[in-house]
């Protein structure tokens, strides 16, 4: 059973759990899950966990996204994004220096409200259920780190900008509030996710690309990481929830092998293995 993670560049317009399910159907496999939603409207990279791959999230979850992202100024809409109806206009010209003062307010550590048309949930229930039927609910702002803001392009009404950012940062929710700093609205109308993590999308294969050889074993998504071989004793503790003594130099995580083959992930400490998880 083929096990690892795939990099998928998601076509925009659909959800990131259709990309999923055709990627399942096209590979033939019952098990995978992603590591970070993106929007229908977003496209770009993302990753998917396959069979045993599916583990690893715990590891690749929290990563620094990297987007392009494409926005309009003098417009908001509902849902932040170009998908959205219109709530105001304004055809105010905004100088460049007047927008690069504002963007400089968005590098750093700040708070950020998520957008209403989100898949948060809130007792139970995702924030865009609550938008679709008109219901009002207070939605508690949230830390995010904004690493890296750069202009590419700049041409009124339009902007683009290249940026890198938290887990949990919406971009909708920062073309929205540059807009409110600007005081003439804006909205999303293109988004690139271009990097996760280690990942680039430009080693990204599309749906129409796929196949069992564009999985990535362990040995390739942790490429900087020692690899052990075990024996069947030692895999045999770990499948059975022991830590099996390991004397060795390594600390920290490993890749297992045994028998030449990949067998799953461990941490040496204190000359015990301890089992992350097990292909």
């Amino acid at each position: 059973m083929i096990s690892g993670i795939l990099l998928l560049n998601k076509p925009s317009g659909i959800s990131s759990n259709q990309a999923l399910q055709k990627a399942k159907k096209i590979l033939k496999v019952s098990k995978a899950g992603h590591f970070g939603t993106l929007d229908p409207l977003a496209e770009g990279l993302l990753i998917i966990g396959i069979n045993s791959g599916t583990k690893l999230s715990k590891f690749l979850l929290n990563d620094c996204k990297e987007y392009e992202a494409t926005i309009r100024l003098g417009i908001s809409t509902d849902t932040d994004d170009s998908e959205g109806r219109v709530i105001t206009a304004d055809d105010t010209q905004i100088s460049i220096e007047t927008l690069l003062g504002a963007l400089d307010q968005f590098r750093g550590e700040q708070t950020q409200i998520p957008p209403k048309y989100s898949a948060i949930k809130i007792q139970g229930r995702k924030l865009y259920d609550y938008a679709r039927k008109g219901q009002e609910i207070d939605i508690q702002s949230r830390k995010v780190t904004i690493h890296f803001l750069e202009v590419l392009e700049f041409e009124y009404p339009n902007l683009k900008i290249k940026l890198k950012v938290s887990k949990g940062t919406y971009i909708r929710s920062i073309a929205r509030d540059l807009g409110c700093k600007l005081g003439v609205g804006a909205h999303l109308t293109k988004l690139v996710r271009t990097g996760q993590g280690d990942f680039d999308l430009v080693n990204a294969t599309t749906l129409e690309n796929l196949d069992e050889q564009k999985i990535l074993d362990l040995d390739k998504v942790f490429s900087e990481t020692s690899c052990i071989e075990i024996s069947s004793s030692q895999l045999k503790d770990l499948e059975h929830g022991r830590r099996p003594s390991f004397n060795n130099s390594n600390k920290g995580l490993v890749i297992l092998k045994h028998a030449n083959k990949i067998a799953g992930l461990a941490r040496i400490d204190n000359g015990e293995l301890i089992k992350e998880f097990l292909v």
